[in-house]
C-alpha cells in the first residue's frame, strides 16, 4: 500500500489533515501522521503540542507515528526546511485562505524546496505561478470545512448538540484573536464586561496563546468567557456562533465570511488600514479598530442581517 507522511510542525494541523486522511484511505493510500519530538522539530518552542495531537488522534482512532519514513512522499503546511531529510516528493498543503497581502503563504519563500503545491482555488494558483511552475500547483479546495457544509452536520448543530457550555437563550459571539505583539487578548476583557450579560462569549485563542498566555486566558475564563483550547473545535465553534470577531490578518477572517457568518474584522495594527481600504474590505463586513467600533458593529449585526 502506498504511504504518505504528514509531518506536523503546528498543532492546528490535525484538523487540516484529518479530512485529507479520510479521502486518502478511501482510495487505498495510508496516511502517516508524524509527530516529531520538540528537539527534532525546528519550529519555535510551543508550536507543536504533541500531547494535544496525540489526544486528537486517539479520539479519532487515527494511528500516528514518531519516526518519519524519509523514503515516503511527505506533506506539510509549513516550510520545506523541515523536510530536508525526505528523499521523495515534498508537497505543501495550505492552512487557510488568508487575505493579508504580506502573509507567508503568498510569498516566494513559501514555494521553495517543494515539488508540488496544493492551493485553495484558482486565484492562489495564478498568484503563486509567479514563483512556481503552474503545472505543479494543484487546486484542492479546503476540506477542513467539509463537515460545516454538510447537511448532517448542520442538522446536528440546529439541535445544539455541541459540547460548549453556552446559554441557548442568548446569541453567541465567537472571538478569534491573534497572538504576540498584535494580540487583542488584553482588549477582550473590557469588551466582555460590556456585553457578557447579553451574549454567550466563546474565545478560540491561537494555539501559541494557549501555550504562552495561559494566565491571561485564565483571567478571561474567570470572568465568564468560554475558552476553547482544543485545536479541533474551530468548525463547531463557527457553526454555533451568531457573530464572529476575527483578527484581520488571520485566515479565519476570510473563513468566517465564506461560512456566511456575521463577521467583524478586528484591526490590531493601524498600519493595516491601508491595505484594508485598498481591498475595500469594509464593503464585505464591518471593520473595527477600537472598542467603540466593536460595540457599534455588534449592535448593527444584532438588529440587521
Amino acid at each position: 500500500m502506498m504511504e504518505i507522511d504528514f509531518y506536523h510542525i503546528d498543532v492546528f494541523e490535525v484538523s487540516v489533515f484529518l479530512p485529507i486522511y479520510r479521502a486518502l484511505e478511501s482510495i487505498g493510500v495510508n496516511p502517516r501522521p508524524i509527530l516529531p519530538n520538540e528537539q527534532a522539530n525546528t519550529a519555535a518552542a510551543g508550536y507543536l503540542d504533541v500531547e494535544e495531537c496525540v489526544k486528537f488522534y486517539r479520539k479519532n482512532k487515527i494511528k500516528y507515528y514518531r519516526d518519519p519514513n524519509y523514503h515516503n512522499p511527505v506533506c506539510t503546511t509549513q516550510g520545506s526546511e523541515f523536510l530536508s531529510l525526505y528523499r521523495n516528493l515534498r508537497i505543501r498543503i495550505p492552512y487557510g485562505p488568508g487575505l493579508y497581502p504580506f502573509g507567508w503563504g503568498l510569498t516566494r519563500k513559501s514555494t521553495l524546496g517543494f515539488d508540488h503545491i496544493i492551493v485553495h482555488g484558482g486565484y492562489y494558483r495564478n498568484y503563486l505561478s509567479h514563483f512556481f511552475d503552474i503545472e505543479k500547483i494543484h487546486v484542492g479546495g479546503y476540506p477542513r470545512y467539509d463537515d460545516y457544509f454538510s447537511s448532517d452536520f448542520n442538522n446536528r448543530v440546529d439541535t445544539k448538540e455541541i459540547p460548549f457550555d453556552i446559554d441557548s437563550a442568548l446569541e453567541t459571539i465567537l472571538i478569534l484573536p491573534t497572538w504576540g505583539e498584535y494580540s487583542s487578548l488584553s482588549k477582550l476583557l473590557k469588551l466582555s464586561e460590556i456585553i457578557r450579560d447579553r451574549f454567550s462569549i466563546l474565545i478560540k485563542p491561537h494555539h501559541l496563546s494557549v501555550a504562552r498566555e495561559f494566565e491571561t486566558l485564565g483571567y478571561l475564563e474567570d470572568n465568564g468567557l468560554i475558552i476553547l483550547r482544543e485545536s479541533d473545535v474551530l468548525v463547531e465553534a463557527l457553526a454555533v456562533s451568531d457573530i464572529v470577531i476575527c483578527d484581520i490578518r488571520s485566515c479565519t477572517f476570510s473563513e468566517s465570511i465564506l461560512a456566511n457568518k456575521k463577521t467583524i474584522g478586528l484591526v490590531t495594527n493601524n498600519e493595516d488600514l491601508e491595505w484594508i481600504n485598498q481591498q475595500n474590505l469594509n464593503l464585505i463586513c464591518y471593520i473595527a479598530v477600537d472598542l467603540d467600533d466593536l460595540i457599534v458593529a455588534i449592535e448593527k449585526y444584532v438588529h440587521h442581517d
